[in-house]
């Protein structure tokens, strides 16, 4: 391993993994952890600071996933939810109309 990688490696290591990344930036990391893991010789040790951060990222990975999927959800039972409710104070309106017509006879 070269100079300039093992200065790549040594920097990539010792960063700390921010939590408040986006899913983009995560992903992007996790990735470049796994070329570099799949592309260079690592001793043992190294490896396991790779796997680490690897571990760390796609826990924010899925975390920010599973709040997608729920935003999606809560968006979803939303939007069913509306158009019944609308129906039904337009059925309640039309039947007080009816019920006030009928009255008036």
């Amino acid at each position: 391993m070269s100079h300039l990688e093992k200065k790549t490696l040594k920097k990539n290591t010792s960063k700390t993994i921010n939590k408040n990344l986006d899913f983009e930036a995560s992903l992007k990391e996790l990735e470049n952890l796994v070329a570099i893991m799949e592309n260079q010789k690592l001793s043992l040790e190294d490896s396991l600071k790779y796997f680490e951060q690897g571990v760390k990222l796609s826990e924010i990975c899925a975390n920010a996933l599973e709040a997608a999927e729920l935003k999606i959800k809560i968006i979803s039972q939303k939007s069913h939810t509306a158009p019944s409710t609308q129906s039904a104070q337009s059925a309640q309106s039309a039947q007080s109309t009816y019920s006030t017509k009928d009255d008036d006879q």
